[in-house]
């Protein structure tokens, strides 16, 4: 909730915000659910034993086991529960989730973007120093590509550019480490305009959000390394 509203303050639209919001629950119950589950058991069984109920359950014939079924099926039903969050419903949001971001516009993006730290857009991961109404300072971009090398993008100064189909930076005094994949060297430019997000309008789709690892299923992570 204090994350959505301080995206809503930064000036992402309410929609969104919420979209996102509700994007982080399936990953957090997977914590959420474990902790009141112990925190549950905790208290109650020692009410019980506090009040010597326990004790008087078996003196009147209860067996340990009998007291023990249901906190035993409620913790395998749970357990259940947790498996088939974290292997197919949390995956899964977190991809929708970042997949998403194609579709920022620039006020989105400014948004999203918390200086002083890397923020993941598709695949690439970008630093801002410092925010000035629609210039950024000191900008990094890490880009991963699609054979795993990576190439690092900096930018003393970047504006943001939105038009129907892209959002880009139009960078200023550009420094690109290296500047071709899979060969060495520096390249240095004054200006260099990089798409950042890609907008649909109706005349086709961009290719999908490659997957990252922790968005993968785990029957797919087992198999890949089985393979």
């Amino acid at each position: 909730i204090f994350e959505a509203a301080q995206l809503i303050a930064r000036g992402l639209s309410m929609y969104k915000a919420v979209y996102f919001f509700l994007g982080n629950i399936p990953g957090a119950l997977s914590y959420i659910i474990p902790i009141a589950a112990l925190v549950a058991t905790i208290l109650v069984f020692g009410s019980l034993s506090a009040d010597s109920e326990i004790i008087a359950m078996r003196a009147c014939g209860i067996s340990l086991s009998q007291i023990m079924l249901t906190p035993v099926l409620i913790s395998t039903l749970l357990s259940v529960l947790c498996l088939f969050l974290n292997n197919d419903v949390s995956p899964e949001s977190a991809y929708i989730r970042l997949s998403s971001r194609k579709d920022l516009k620039a006020s989105d993006i400014k948004a999203f973007i918390e200086p002083g730290r890397f923020v993941e857009f598709d695949n690439r991961s970008v630093y801002v120093g410092a925010i000035k109404d629609n210039e950024l300072d000191d900008l990094r971009i890490m880009e991963t590509k699609d054979d795993g090398s990576t190439r690092e993008i900096r930018a003393k100064s970047a504006f943001i550019i939105t038009t129907n189909e892209t959002t880009s930076l139009d960078m200023r005094d550009v420094t690109i480490d290296p500047i071709q994949t899979g060969k060495l060297g520096v390249g240095k430019a004054d200006r260099v305009v990089y798409p950042l997000t890609y907008h649909d309008n109706g005349g086709g789709s961009t290719a999908p959000r490659k997957r990252r690892i922790k968005d993968e299923h785990t029957w797919v992570l087992i198999k890949n390394i089985v393979i």
